[in-house]
């Protein structure tokens, strides 16, 4: 690693095989030569990881120095003239190589490394043509360390890498170098298999053969692949990478990481890494399907539907007004599909029943990114990491949620800023943290009340005179009650966050996506303009939104109360839920979903499966064929990520472009294509055109886009401008303290069913990925030790629990995970309908044996 000596700035000048070149001082040897362009060979060296300088390759010569020393851990000094070429230089590391092939078996042609592997480059350039070892090679047994990594121990050149990785990076140390002399070796603990999700990356530094891709092995040879620019689909970091092709056979092959110093650096998790396999997958619908006569759904052509699905629209408005037709629309499909969307209700169809929050039980049509935006949140957290000095964070499991930003913010934390977690079960972080408190569930409005009472209580902030008036009065002790923490513990936390240099705090969906989301957020951003940074432009606080394109379906304007660039629109239309209820009551009777299993997503399976079955017409367009889609009247099969062209917004605003990496599936259409097919057939005069076209509308509409251009996109993306808050006047309005609600549990449902993401669950588009199903871990409900001893239940036995709308039986997990008095069931699975407990906003649950 590139070390700084602290207090240090000035420069030093050195010479290197007769090149001058001046660095900072504490530059290594190794990094000065590289930005001259001396490359010098090394296995063990990476600019991330700690210094080793075990594998000798990387030795040079200094004038005046009697023996070579390691470049990697070397740091220059000023005058000094240093050899990478001489005689003695290039002996040792023809010695060196001539060691490290003694045991290498000769797998050459079946290594999937061939063709990029240090180990062959080094040989050539700086090997010996013959070796003088004569006696037969070292072998070790092939240990099976998980569906993602095949670990070859006899490749091994014990270079450390990945056991540096997952220890100071990733932060699980699951891989060590074991036994010792000539049997050293990699292993995991009692060889049991990676649990990490970052574990891939140990692919990436592996210099030789060792470890390789389970999910690539044998399929392609590294020169036969193409490359081609993408992203990452699976969550809101919009993680750089690249795809991996190969044409003759129309597959993605290997997905690896782009770097990307605003992004994801040079990382991405497994989900991203070895995920790729569901663009491949056999089972994708290739023709668009409608009900017949009998009601069951056949194959149909294009033509046929678009004419169908306009006639029917036509109709319902003719003989119900614009009013009885919706649509709601994942946050995952790019931009141009969801301004378009937007578009076909408002301006064709004259309906802004439009949404895109399919998770989310919303009471008004302003939710809690809404109100951030209103009250001027950051919404920077990559930034917001980087700059602040104490970092708090609320609600929020980011090694499941936002992988890459948990590496970030573990970064902080290692390197010794103050790192805080709230939530309401422990999480990975935790470890890592200077301090990490778990609340009970339900009791977050307790828990914000109070942090916002101490801040003003230890700083003046401004506040609306009543809400001043309530915190005054505040009994902090009682009103802490609800939440099982000491109050001196979260005065141990504010005190610091109000010391520190510069504080941020960072809201994960458990806070923001409820239904008292709002008044959340408001208290937030009360509590924020308290912390030091505070009188920045800014508020420092921000959202942690869960999709590929959370952040871009808003700023398209996918709302029933705000077009795109968040402009209010003059009549609001209904938000999912009301949409929902409308199929039921009848005042809604065509409904179009786009790219949403929303009978598996939305928190209401009952309501959804009532509307789905009620509603007349609905049209269902998705990349796959979901449950959701057998209640169709007519299904639209869409091309996937990896076939188009788009732009996707990430949760910091930033504007990046995926290339389209495969031609489009036989039989289907993008989405922007299929509502441009829509728009045709209506007569509106739209015609087919391209993903920049599309793009350049949107910046036309969008004010915060206005100065992004398609091109400039390429690469590294951009970020959008601040969003002017302006618009959001009656979003700004006083409100009233979220103070904290008692009440009895039912005696019937004495558990408080806890849900939230998990990164390695099986469900939606994981489902077509047969790596990523074989790595999901099965559906358990966890349950606090305390409580399985009442119940006399143990890990592995078989629970049924039962709420108010149904019950199933699941395998318990016996864990302090759990919090006393509630049990946890994490992610979502295909064929188990959590969702059809309880009510969302009333998850409570019986659990027998």
């Amino acid at each position: 690693m590139e070390s700084m000596s602290e207090g240090t700035n000035h420069m030093v000048t050195v010479t290197i095989d007769g090149q001058t070149v001046t660095v900072p001082h504490g530059t290594t040897i190794i990094e000065a030569a590289r930005r001259i362009g001396i490359e010098i060979p090394h296995y063990c060296y990476d600019k991330d990881l700690s210094i080793v300088a075990s594998c000798r390759l990387c030795l040079v010569e200094i004038e005046k120095v009697p023996k070579l020393q390691p470049s990697c851990s070397t740091p220059v000094a000023d005058g000094q003239k240093i050899y990478t070429q001489s005689e003695s230089v290039l002996d040792a590391r023809r010695m060196q190589m001539e060691f490290l092939l003694v045991q290498h078996p000769l797998d050459c042609p079946v290594c999937d490394q061939g063709g990029e592997c240090k180990l062959q480059d080094y040989s050539m350039n700086h090997g010996f043509g013959a070796s003088r070892f004569r006696f037969p090679k070292r072998t070790f047994h092939k240990p099976d360390i998980g569906p993602f990594i095949d670990l070859e121990r006899n490749r091994c050149i014990l270079c450390s890498r990945c056991v540096r990785f997952m220890d100071e990076i990733a932060g699980d140390a699951e891989l060590a170098i074991v036994q010792r002399g000539n049997k050293s070796m990699i292993s995991t603990f009692m060889e049991n298999p990676l649990k990490n999700e970052f574990a891939g990356n140990t692919i990436d530094l592996c210099p030789v053969g060792a470890l390789t891709s389970r999910i690539t092995r044998f399929r392609a040879r590294v020169w036969e692949l193409k490359d081609i620019p993408s992203l990452c689909s699976l969550c809101s970091v919009g993680c750089n990478v690249h795809a991996q092709y190969r044409d003759r056979t129309h597959e993605i092959l290997r997905v690896l990481p782009r770097q990307n110093e605003e992004v994801n650096y040079r990382w991405i998790c497994d989900i991203g890494r070895f995920g790729f396999d569901r663009f491949n997958s056999s089972e994708r619908q290739r023709t668009p399907l409608a009900k017949n006569s009998e009601g069951k759904l056949e194959a149909a052509s294009w033509a046929k539907t678009i004419r169908q699905t306009v006639s029917t629209l036509k109709e319902t408005i003719a003989a119900h007004g614009a009013s009885s037709v919706a649509g709601i629309i994942s946050p995952k499909p790019g931009n141009e599909t969801l301004f378009l969307f937007q578009q076909f209700f408002r301006e064709l169809l004259q309906s802004n029943n439009v949404d895109h929050r399919t998770e989310t039980i919303i009471r008004g049509n302003d939710d809690g990114f809404l109100t951030a935006i209103a009250l001027k949140a950051a919404n920077q957290p990559f930034r917001e990491v980087k700059q602040s000095a104490a970092v708090l964070l609320i609600g929020t499991d980011l090694p499941n949620e936002l992988p890459i930003l948990y590496l970030q913010v573990r970064k902080k934390a290692v390197s010794g800023a103050s790192v805080f977690s709230l939530h309401h079960r422990p999480t990975r972080l935790d470890k890592d943290c200077a301090a990490a408190l778990t609340y009970r569930p339900g009791a977050e409005a307790a828990l914000i009340t109070v942090l916002l009472a101490m801040v003003v209580r230890s700083k003046k902030v401004e506040l609306p005179k009543k809400l001043r008036q309530v915190i005054k009065r505040l009994d902090v002790k009682k009103t802490l009650e609800p939440t099982g923490l000491q109050e001196q513990d979260l005065r141990n936390i504010i005190d610091k966050l109000l010391q520190s240099e510069r504080a941020t705090i960072l809201v994960g969906e458990s806070i923001y996506a409820t239904a008292d989301g709002v008044g959340y957020i408001k208290q937030i951003a009360h509590l924020a303009g308290g912390l030091p940074g505070a009188n920045e432009p800014t508020l420092p606080f921000s959202l942690l939104l869960p999709h590929n394109n959370s952040r871009g379906a808003a700023d398209m304007g996918c709302y029933p109360h705000r077009g795109p660039g968040y402009t209010p629109v003059e009549k609001a239309g209904l938000n999912t839920t009301r949409i929902l209820q409308g199929c039921i009551d009848g005042s809604i009777h065509a409904l179009l979903l786009m790219n949403t299993d929303l009978l598996n997503e939305y928190p209401d399976r009952d309501l959804v499966r009532k509307a789905l079955e009620t509603v007349p017409f609905l049209a269902v367009a998705d990349v796959y064929r979901y449950e959701t889609s057998e209640f169709a009247s007519v299904f639209f099969p869409l091309s996937a990520f990896s076939e188009e062209d788009g732009t996707y917004t990430n949760l910091a605003g930033r504007v990046q472009l995926t290339q389209k990496v495969l031609p489009q599936l036989e039989g289907t259409l993008a989405g922007y294509q299929m509502l441009l097919a829509l728009g045709e057939q209506w007569g509106a005069g739209w015609r087919q055109i391209r993903p920049p076209l599309i793009f350049d509308n949107i910046t036309k509409a969008v004010p915060h886009y206005r100065e992004l251009h398609w091109d400039e996109l390429r690469g590294n993306g951009q970020p959008s401008k601040e969003i002017d808050n302006e618009l959001f006047d009656e979003t700004r309005q006083e409100f009233a303290l979220n103070l904290p609600q008692t009440g009895n549990r039912p005696k019937a449902y004495p558990f408080r069913l806890v849900r939230g993401r998990f990164l390695f669950d099986q469900a939606g588009e994981k489902c077509f990925a047969p790596a990523l199903v074989d790595r999901s871990e099965p559906c358990t409900v966890e349950i606090h030790p305390a409580d399985a001893k009442k119940l006399g239940v143990e890990t592995g036995a078989m629970v049924t629990i039962t709420g108010k709308k149904g019950s199933m039986q699941l395998p318990c997990a016996v864990s302090l995970a759990a919090v006393e008095g509630s049990v946890t069931i994490l992610g979502n699975y295909t064929g188990i309908a959590v969702n059809g407990l309880a009510d969302a906003d009333a998850p409570w649950v019986n659990i027998q044996p």
